[in-house]
Protein backbone atom coordinates (compact mmCIF):
# COMPACT_ATOMS: atom_id res chain seq x y z
CA UNK A 1 0.00 0.00 0.00
CA UNK A 2 2.94 2.44 0.72
CA UNK A 3 4.56 1.40 -2.47
CA UNK A 4 1.33 2.90 -4.13
CA UNK A 5 0.55 5.65 -2.76
CA UNK A 6 4.61 6.63 -3.25
CA UNK A 7 4.02 5.80 -6.97
CA UNK A 8 0.98 8.17 -7.33
CA UNK A 9 2.49 10.81 -5.27
CA UNK A 10 5.65 10.09 -7.58
CA UNK A 11 3.47 10.71 -10.43
CA UNK A 12 1.27 13.80 -9.43
CA UNK A 13 4.46 15.36 -8.48
CA UNK A 14 6.07 14.74 -12.14
CA UNK A 15 2.92 15.93 -13.45
CA UNK A 16 2.87 19.21 -11.74
CA UNK A 17 6.41 19.90 -13.08
CA UNK A 18 6.12 18.73 -16.58
CA UNK A 19 2.98 20.80 -16.59
CA UNK A 20 4.77 23.64 -15.35
CA UNK A 21 7.85 23.71 -17.89
CA UNK A 22 5.51 22.94 -21.07
CA UNK A 23 3.83 26.31 -19.59
CA UNK A 24 7.16 28.12 -19.60
CA UNK A 25 8.36 27.40 -22.67
CA UNK A 26 4.81 27.77 -24.52
CA UNK A 27 4.21 30.87 -23.11
CA UNK A 28 6.76 32.63 -25.73
CA UNK A 29 5.32 31.06 -28.57
CA UNK A 30 1.97 32.17 -27.38
CA UNK A 31 2.82 36.00 -27.05
CA UNK A 32 5.04 35.69 -30.36
CA UNK A 33 1.72 34.56 -32.19
CA UNK A 34 -0.44 37.11 -30.22
CA UNK A 35 2.08 40.00 -30.69
CA UNK A 36 2.19 39.22 -34.55
CA UNK A 37 -1.61 40.22 -34.99
CA UNK A 38 -0.92 44.01 -33.33
CA UNK A 39 0.26 46.97 -35.69
CA UNK A 40 3.02 47.88 -33.03
CA UNK A 41 4.26 46.00 -30.17
CA UNK A 42 5.41 49.45 -28.50
CA UNK A 43 1.70 51.20 -28.20
CA UNK A 44 0.23 47.91 -27.04
CA UNK A 45 2.15 46.26 -24.15
CA UNK A 46 -0.74 45.88 -21.53
CA UNK A 47 -1.89 42.45 -22.78
CA UNK A 48 -0.29 39.42 -24.62
CA UNK A 49 -3.35 39.23 -27.73
CA UNK A 50 -4.57 42.67 -29.10
CA UNK A 51 -7.54 44.24 -27.91
CA UNK A 52 -11.04 43.37 -29.05
CA UNK A 53 -11.79 44.93 -32.62
CA UNK A 54 -8.04 45.48 -33.41
CA UNK A 55 -6.37 42.59 -34.55
CA UNK A 56 -4.27 43.84 -37.36
CA UNK A 57 -3.19 41.03 -40.28
CA UNK A 58 -1.59 43.12 -42.41
CA UNK A 59 1.85 42.03 -41.36
CA UNK A 60 0.49 38.75 -42.81
CA UNK A 61 -0.88 39.83 -45.62
CA UNK A 62 2.94 41.35 -47.03
CA UNK A 63 4.58 38.65 -45.59
CA UNK A 64 2.57 36.19 -48.11
CA UNK A 65 2.53 39.16 -50.76
CA UNK A 66 3.99 37.77 -54.27
CA UNK A 67 5.10 41.08 -54.88
CA UNK A 68 6.72 42.00 -51.72
CA UNK A 69 10.59 41.81 -53.54
CA UNK A 70 12.32 43.28 -50.56
CA UNK A 71 10.74 40.40 -47.83
CA UNK A 72 9.94 37.40 -50.44
CA UNK A 73 8.98 35.05 -47.43
CA UNK A 74 7.63 32.15 -49.56
CA UNK A 75 10.77 32.37 -51.61
CA UNK A 76 12.41 31.86 -48.37
CA UNK A 77 10.46 29.39 -46.97
CA UNK A 78 10.57 27.01 -50.29
CA UNK A 79 14.39 28.03 -50.37
CA UNK A 80 14.77 25.92 -46.65
CA UNK A 81 12.33 23.95 -47.47
CA UNK A 82 14.55 22.49 -50.70
CA UNK A 83 17.91 22.74 -48.64
CA UNK A 84 16.45 20.72 -45.99
CA UNK A 85 14.90 17.97 -48.06
CA UNK A 86 17.93 17.65 -50.39
CA UNK A 87 20.18 17.73 -47.46
CA UNK A 88 18.59 15.19 -45.44
CA UNK A 89 18.32 12.61 -48.34
CA UNK A 90 21.97 12.86 -49.08
CA UNK A 91 22.73 12.62 -45.20
CA UNK A 92 20.32 9.47 -45.26
CA UNK A 93 22.54 7.84 -47.62
CA UNK A 94 25.79 9.08 -46.58
CA UNK A 95 25.25 7.76 -42.75
CA UNK A 96 23.13 4.65 -43.31
CA UNK A 97 25.68 2.60 -45.97
CA UNK A 98 28.40 4.17 -43.57
CA UNK A 99 25.95 2.23 -40.62
CA UNK A 100 26.22 -1.04 -42.67
CA UNK A 101 29.73 -0.90 -43.32
CA UNK A 102 30.33 -0.30 -39.68
CA UNK A 103 28.73 -3.07 -38.48
CA UNK A 104 27.50 -5.54 -41.30
CA UNK A 105 31.06 -5.93 -42.91
CA UNK A 106 34.54 -7.10 -41.47
CA UNK A 107 36.76 -4.80 -42.38
CA UNK A 108 40.50 -4.04 -40.18
CA UNK A 109 40.21 -1.04 -37.57
CA UNK A 110 36.21 -0.15 -38.35
CA UNK A 111 36.14 0.02 -34.56
CA UNK A 112 39.30 2.41 -34.38
CA UNK A 113 37.89 4.40 -37.46
CA UNK A 114 34.43 4.63 -35.55
CA UNK A 115 35.88 6.09 -32.41
CA UNK A 116 37.90 8.51 -34.66
CA UNK A 117 34.47 9.42 -36.40
CA UNK A 118 32.39 9.40 -32.91
CA UNK A 119 35.41 11.60 -30.87
CA UNK A 120 34.68 14.51 -33.40
CA UNK A 121 31.22 15.28 -31.57
CA UNK A 122 33.28 16.97 -28.90
CA UNK A 123 34.11 19.23 -31.27
CA UNK A 124 31.96 22.73 -31.35
CA UNK A 125 30.89 23.25 -34.83
CA UNK A 126 32.31 26.81 -34.30
CA UNK A 127 36.19 25.54 -34.85
CA UNK A 128 35.22 24.02 -38.20
CA UNK A 129 33.37 27.55 -39.16
CA UNK A 130 36.88 29.69 -40.97
CA UNK A 131 38.49 26.76 -42.43
CA UNK A 132 34.51 25.37 -43.74
CA UNK A 133 34.33 29.16 -45.64
CA UNK A 134 37.77 29.31 -47.02
CA UNK A 135 37.07 25.57 -48.51
CA UNK A 136 33.66 26.63 -49.90
CA UNK A 137 35.55 30.24 -50.86
CA UNK A 138 38.19 28.60 -52.92
CA UNK A 139 34.92 26.54 -54.86
CA UNK A 140 33.35 30.13 -55.48
CA UNK A 141 30.35 28.90 -53.14
CA UNK A 142 30.58 31.64 -50.72
CA UNK A 143 28.92 34.71 -51.61
CA UNK A 144 27.89 33.71 -54.98
CA UNK A 145 24.53 35.35 -55.96
CA UNK A 146 22.79 32.45 -57.41
CA UNK A 147 21.40 28.86 -56.34
CA UNK A 148 25.04 27.83 -55.95
CA UNK A 149 24.43 29.38 -52.52
CA UNK A 150 22.06 26.92 -51.76
CA UNK A 151 24.36 24.19 -52.84
CA UNK A 152 26.68 25.51 -49.94
CA UNK A 153 23.97 25.51 -47.33
CA UNK A 154 23.31 21.38 -47.92
CA UNK A 155 27.30 20.28 -48.46
CA UNK A 156 28.47 20.89 -45.03
CA UNK A 157 25.93 19.25 -42.43
CA UNK A 158 26.36 15.87 -44.39
CA UNK A 159 29.24 15.00 -42.03
CA UNK A 160 27.14 15.07 -39.35
CA UNK A 161 28.06 11.86 -36.83
CA UNK A 162 24.79 12.13 -35.03
CA UNK A 163 22.89 10.37 -37.18
CA UNK A 164 25.66 7.60 -38.12
CA UNK A 165 25.67 7.51 -33.95
CA UNK A 166 21.83 6.54 -34.23
CA UNK A 167 21.58 4.00 -37.01
CA UNK A 168 24.54 2.35 -36.00
CA UNK A 169 23.45 1.83 -32.57
CA UNK A 170 20.11 0.47 -34.18
CA UNK A 171 22.07 -2.03 -36.94
CA UNK A 172 24.07 -3.59 -33.81
CA UNK A 173 21.17 -5.12 -32.15
CA UNK A 174 19.91 -6.99 -35.25
CA UNK A 175 21.03 -10.57 -35.57
CA UNK A 176 23.99 -11.07 -37.97
CA UNK A 177 22.69 -14.54 -38.15
CA UNK A 178 19.85 -12.87 -40.71
CA UNK A 179 22.87 -11.54 -42.64
CA UNK A 180 24.40 -14.59 -43.03
CA UNK A 181 21.46 -16.56 -43.53
CA UNK A 182 20.71 -13.93 -46.83
CA UNK A 183 24.12 -14.06 -48.01
CA UNK A 184 23.28 -18.45 -48.41
CA UNK A 185 20.47 -17.07 -50.07
CA UNK A 186 23.32 -15.64 -52.38
CA UNK A 187 22.01 -11.89 -51.47
CA UNK A 188 24.83 -9.40 -51.99
CA UNK A 189 25.39 -6.25 -50.07
CA UNK A 190 23.13 -3.87 -51.57
CA UNK A 191 19.94 -6.39 -51.49
CA UNK A 192 20.86 -7.38 -48.09
CA UNK A 193 20.44 -3.54 -47.10
CA UNK A 194 17.50 -2.16 -49.05
CA UNK A 195 15.35 -5.46 -48.57
CA UNK A 196 16.06 -6.24 -44.92
CA UNK A 197 18.13 -4.25 -42.98
CA UNK A 198 16.52 -1.14 -44.30
CA UNK A 199 13.18 -2.25 -43.50
CA UNK A 200 13.89 -3.10 -40.07
CA UNK A 201 15.75 -0.20 -39.21
CA UNK A 202 13.39 2.36 -40.56
CA UNK A 203 12.61 3.97 -37.31
CA UNK A 204 15.81 4.69 -36.33
CA UNK A 205 16.69 6.00 -39.87
CA UNK A 206 13.36 8.01 -39.99
CA UNK A 207 14.63 9.88 -36.75
CA UNK A 208 18.23 10.36 -38.55
CA UNK A 209 15.84 12.20 -41.32
CA UNK A 210 13.70 14.30 -38.51
CA UNK A 211 16.96 15.71 -36.66
CA UNK A 212 18.94 16.42 -39.76
CA UNK A 213 15.92 18.43 -41.60
CA UNK A 214 15.47 20.21 -38.56
CA UNK A 215 19.05 21.14 -37.92
CA UNK A 216 19.23 22.77 -41.60
CA UNK A 217 15.92 23.88 -41.59
CA UNK A 218 16.91 26.33 -38.15
CA UNK A 219 20.66 26.87 -39.44
CA UNK A 220 20.68 30.05 -39.06
CA UNK A 221 24.77 31.01 -38.50
CA UNK A 222 26.15 28.46 -41.42
CA UNK A 223 23.65 30.20 -44.18
CA UNK A 224 24.98 34.11 -42.88
CA UNK A 225 28.13 33.67 -42.78
CA UNK A 226 28.05 31.79 -46.02
CA UNK A 227 26.47 35.09 -47.36
CA UNK A 228 29.18 36.82 -46.06
CA UNK A 229 27.09 40.09 -45.12
CA UNK A 230 23.40 38.68 -46.19
CA UNK A 231 21.75 40.67 -48.45
CA UNK A 232 24.30 43.20 -49.33
CA UNK A 233 26.22 40.25 -51.20
CA UNK A 234 23.69 37.22 -51.96
CA UNK A 235 20.54 38.66 -53.29
CA UNK A 236 17.57 38.52 -50.99
CA UNK A 237 15.50 35.84 -53.16
CA UNK A 238 18.10 32.95 -52.34
CA UNK A 239 18.30 33.44 -49.04
CA UNK A 240 16.87 30.84 -46.36
CA UNK A 241 14.25 31.66 -44.39
CA UNK A 242 16.33 32.20 -40.88
CA UNK A 243 18.90 34.36 -42.49
CA UNK A 244 16.12 36.31 -44.33
CA UNK A 245 14.08 36.53 -41.06
CA UNK A 246 16.58 38.44 -39.62
CA UNK A 247 17.22 40.61 -42.54
CA UNK A 248 13.33 41.68 -41.82
CA UNK A 249 14.11 42.06 -38.57
CA UNK A 250 16.89 44.25 -38.81
CA UNK A 251 16.09 48.04 -38.67
CA UNK A 252 12.66 47.39 -37.20
CA UNK A 253 11.24 49.28 -34.04
CA UNK A 254 7.45 48.39 -33.06
CA UNK A 255 6.97 46.60 -36.24
CA UNK A 256 5.83 42.82 -35.67
CA UNK A 257 6.31 41.77 -39.22
CA UNK A 258 9.76 40.14 -38.05
CA UNK A 259 7.07 37.61 -35.12
CA UNK A 260 4.71 37.39 -38.23
CA UNK A 261 7.59 35.78 -40.65
CA UNK A 262 9.00 33.51 -37.21
CA UNK A 263 5.70 32.16 -36.27
CA UNK A 264 5.88 30.75 -40.15
CA UNK A 265 9.16 29.40 -39.55
CA UNK A 266 7.54 27.83 -36.34
CA UNK A 267 4.76 26.01 -38.28
CA UNK A 268 6.21 23.21 -39.77
CA UNK A 269 8.60 22.49 -36.78
CA UNK A 270 5.60 21.52 -34.63
CA UNK A 271 3.92 19.42 -37.81
CA UNK A 272 6.81 17.30 -38.20
CA UNK A 273 7.08 17.01 -34.18
CA UNK A 274 3.31 16.13 -33.94
CA UNK A 275 3.09 13.78 -36.67
CA UNK A 276 6.48 12.21 -36.39
CA UNK A 277 6.39 11.49 -32.34
CA UNK A 278 6.06 8.26 -31.90
CA UNK A 279 9.02 7.29 -34.37
CA UNK A 280 10.83 9.49 -32.13
CA UNK A 281 10.09 7.77 -29.70
CA UNK A 282 10.49 4.37 -30.71
CA UNK A 283 13.43 5.03 -32.87
CA UNK A 284 15.83 6.48 -30.54
CA UNK A 285 14.27 3.87 -27.61
CA UNK A 286 15.11 0.92 -29.74
CA UNK A 287 18.51 2.37 -30.82
CA UNK A 288 19.77 2.25 -27.35
CA UNK A 289 20.00 6.05 -26.21
CA UNK A 290 19.09 7.21 -22.92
Amino acid sequence: MQTKRSILIGRIISTICLTALAIIWILPLIWAFGASFKPDTLTDVDSIFPSSGNWYFGWYEQLFSFTSLDYPVLRWTLNSLVVGLIHTCLYLIVVSFAAYALVFLDWKFKNAIFTIILSSMMFPGIVTMVPLYDFMDSLGIAGNPSWIYLIGCILPGLGGVFGLFLIRSFFLGLPKELIEACKIDGCNNFQIFFKVILPLGKNAVFVAAIFAFLGNWNDFLWPSLLAAGGADIIAREWLTLPVGLSVLASGRTGDTSPLAGAFISVIPVMIVYIFAQKYIISGVSRSGIK
